[in-house]
C-alpha cells in the first residue's frame, strides 16, 4: 500500500495548531481544576540575570499562533 507524504508546511501547521489548542486546553484545565488558577509557571535564573516568569500554556499558544501565521504568510508570499 502506498503512503502519501504531507508537504512540510502542512506538518508545520498541524504542529502549530496542536500547540495553540494544547496551550488553551492547559489553561482551561488549570482554571477549572485548580483553586489557585493557572499554576504552570516557570521562573528562569541565569547567573545574576532573572528572566521574566513564563506561563507554559501561554507560551505554547503564542508559539503556535505565530508559527501558524508565519506558515500562512510564507505560503501566500510564495504563490505570488
Amino acid at each position: 500500500m502506498a503512503t502519501t507524504r504531507r508537504p512540510r508546511h502542512s506538518v508545520l501547521r498541524l504542529v502549530a495548531v496542536a500547540l495553540a489548542i494544547g496551550g488553551a486546553l492547559g489553561n482551561l484545565l488549570d482554571r477549572l481544576l485548580s483553586t489557585r488558577g493557572v499554576v504552570d509557571f516557570i521562573e528562569v535564573h541565569a547567573g545574576g540575570l532573572v528572566l521574566p516568569v513564563f506561563n507554559v500554556a501561554d507560551v505554547a499558544v503564542v508559539i503556535g499562533a505565530f508559527t501558524l501565521a508565519g506558515s500562512i504568510w510564507w505560503d501566500e508570499r510564495s504563490v505570488v
